[in-house]
């Protein structure tokens, strides 16, 4: 069994695979406490506000992870440092439905990755999305299509449009092909 030490309102906790055990329950378990605590594979929690303040202000993906570093959640945004900062605001939990309320209570850490524009943080999320499968990703994540990018050759000037079908065979596709 792995156990995860957390240091929660200054008392040491221990997290089992029945939960949140109190040092008061851990008599419970036929071993000392001395043996318990070598054993533990301590998982310090990063300083969220301090990473939050090098994430920059372009568009790009965030991934959200769990205690164990478990994907939950992949999202997109024009900006990623305002995107990722307001989940942490007091006022946007409290106005939160309660699977919004979950992932933030979920949430240990996070990653991001910047690309180019808001169409390709699209791409990149649902890639994302098929290959993590998160659990608070369900609407997307069931969706079975994936995004292709269609343009019109005989345009003076070609344009790029995302969609999901292929619709007419004038146009030229891309993407769309699920690697593995």
């Amino acid at each position: 069994m792995r156990i995860f030490c957390q240091r929660w309102k200054g008392s040491d906790q221990l997290l089992g695979r029945g939960g949140l055990l109190s040092k008061s329950r851990t008599a419970e378990f036929p071993i000392s406490i001395s043996a318990v605590l070598d054993s533990i594979r301590c998982v310090s929690a990063p300083d969220l506000k301090a990473k939050l303040r090098d994430v920059s202000h372009q568009p790009g993906v965030y991934l959200m992870k769990d205690r164990l570093g478990s994907i939950i959640y992949v999202g997109k945004a024009r900006d990623l440092k305002k995107r990722l900062s307001s989940y942490f605001l007091a006022s946007r939990k409290m106005r939160a439905d309660l699977k919004t309320r979950a992932l933030i209570d979920s949430i240990h850490d996070f990653e991001t990755h910047e690309v180019r524009s808001e169409a390709e943080a699209l791409l990149l999320e649902g890639k994302l999305i098929k290959d993590y499968r998160p659990r608070y990703n369900i609407a997307f994540r069931d969706d079975k299509r994936f995004l292709l990018v269609k343009m019109h050759p005989e345009e003076p000037w070609p344009r790029f449009h995302l969609t999901r079908l292929k619709t007419s065979l004038g146009e030229s596709y891309f993407g769309g092909s699920q690697v593995g």
